[in-house]
């Protein structure tokens, strides 16, 4: 795609010969998206232009380091979330809050002020989608690119394009629908398309170009927020290559601090699982990416009698980077291991899901479960099998009444170890037909061997009635 090739140049000229001129046209041409994504994140013309300088300050340094595969318009969407949830980290709670009150006031049919809905969400809904589907997002209805286009700029097909975007505004239009906002997917393209971008202050550009590039005395705010961020997205190592508004999913939690690791960001790999997550400046989570080792949806009935298509399941439970009782878990599925049980509904699931990716040293592991099924108090019904990088393991023993109970509880109750607690209740409707909670369990377990790096954990069931299974696992 022209566009796509031309940015390239543009980088590439800047990057290796520091040409003023290159940079100027990038910042010309994504100025307005760039003040947009930010305006719509603090609602505040005057920290939308600082922000939008400090994307700018970030870009110039970055520059000589961004892959040629990258998609410019979406590395800078991104870096604008990422940047806004570090301006407003402490109030953004609170901006949730009281716009999710508002919208339970109001009629959620859609209606002609779309936007005026959608808009204070559109950022945090952005930062559920894939980095893929993220930037076609961007692509398609910040850029008004054909899916012709979009499909070019990922080397697929037109065909394929559409599908990707469609599933992006199916998960968008999911998220808003949680929050009170009832629309259609084709309703959300259009709001989007007519509205995401807005014409930034005259001379914004040509300020970010003086401030970036030329070395003219920038305001304390912007520079702040640019350093900030720069640390962020060095220390952070990322679950794909570019996609480094990981934090910026924070934006509806608590107050974060980003810290270090021993590899750059620029380095990372599809394999290297999460990143080093905190608050209050105090306690490091790395929630522990298998998504490829998901056996089954929250939407599917794993542990109903017959079939998986029924209402049996946790279609209601929070996905994606979500705090569970203090901990900060990244849930996108089941592993569901097999049982005894399990196996006389005919229903095969493994016994043992090995090689779940860490390379980490950690002090604890948080683990977000449940099991279908009761079995004696005290009898264990899973573990966890860590691997360590000089060769020996080491099982943690998961025991039911200790550590996790029946996900089905008519009355639900923590289990009984200091460490372990109940982390959320819900509903569906099997369960409220029968009078029952949803309830799904964390249980923290220390490290026995802190000091060594763990290279890979295996999750094991012992084949009782009990069928165990794992929504998120995090180390700290």
């Amino acid at each position: 795609m022209e566009m796509e090739q031309d940015d390239k140049a543009l980088l590439r000229q800047y990057a290796e010969d520091h040409s003023e001129s290159a940079f100027s046209g990038l910042v010309a041409r994504y100025t307005n998206l760039v003040y947009a994504a930010a305006l719509r994140s603090v609602n505040n013309a005057h920290h939308a232009e600082e922000i939008s300088q400090a994307v700018f300050i970030i870009l110039a340094q970055k520059a000589h380091r961004l892959s040629p595969n990258t998609i410019l318009s979406g590395w800078l969407y991104q870096t604008t979330r990422l940047t806004a949830a570090n301006f407003r980290r402490n109030e953004a709670r609170r901006i949730r809050r009281d716009h999710e009150a508002y919208m339970r006031t109001i009629p959620t049919e859609t209606e002609p002020d779309t936007w005026q809905s959608i808009a204070p969400l559109l950022e945090p809904a952005m930062g559920i989608l894939k980095e893929k589907e993220r930037d076609a997002v961007v692509l398609r209805f910040f850029e008004g690119r054909s899916l012709r286009e979009v499909g070019a700029a990922f080397g697929a097909s037109e065909n394929a394009a559409k599908k990707r975007v469609g599933r992006a505004l199916e998960k968008l239009r999911g998220f808003f629908i949680k929050r009170g906002v009832a629309v259609s997917a084709i309703a959300l393209g259009a709001a989007i398309s007519e509205n995401s971008i807005q014409a930034a202050p005259a001379g914004l550009a040509v300020a970010i170009s003086a401030t970036s590039v030329k070395g003219t005395t920038v305001g304390a705010s912007a520079s702040i927020l640019a350093h900030g961020t720069l640390k962020m997205m060095t220390w952070m190592k990322l679950k794909l290559a570019a996609e480094i508004g990981a934090a910026a999913l924070l934006i509806g939690g608590t107050s974060f601090v980003a810290l270090s690791t021993n590899r750059d960001a620029a380095g990372s790999s599809a394999a290297d699982a999460g990143s080093w997550l905190g608050f209050s400046g105090q306690r490091r989570f790395l929630p522990i990416d298998f998504s490829e080792k998901l056996n089954a949806k929250l939407t599917e009935s794993v542990l109903a009698a017959g079939g998986n298509d029924g209402e049996n399941n946790l279609a209601g439970f929070p996905q994606g980077l979500q705090h569970f009782g203090g901990t900060l878990f990244d849930v996108e599925g089941i592993v569901q291991l097999g049982s005894r049980h399990l196996r006389i509904e005919h229903k095969e699931y493994p016994e043992r899901v090995s090689g779940l990716k860490v390379h980490e040293r950690c002090r604890r592991l948080h683990l977000l479960h449940g099991t279908g099924w009761a079995a004696g108090d005290g009898r264990t019904i899973a573990k966890l099998v860590l691997h360590y990088a000089d060769g020996s393991e080491r099982e943690l023993k998961i025991r039911y009444g200790e550590h996790v109970l029946d996900w089905h509880q008519a009355h639900p109750q923590r289990p009984t170890d200091r460490h372990a607690t109940l982390a959320w209740t819900g509903s569906n409707p099997v369960a409220s037909s029968r009078g029952f909670r949803l309830c799904i369990y964390k249980t923290t377990f220390e490290n026995p061997q802190p000091d060594l790096p763990v290279e890979t954990i295996d999750y094991v069931s012992t084949m009782v009635n009990a069928a165990p299974f794992m929504l998120g696992l995090t180390l700290e």
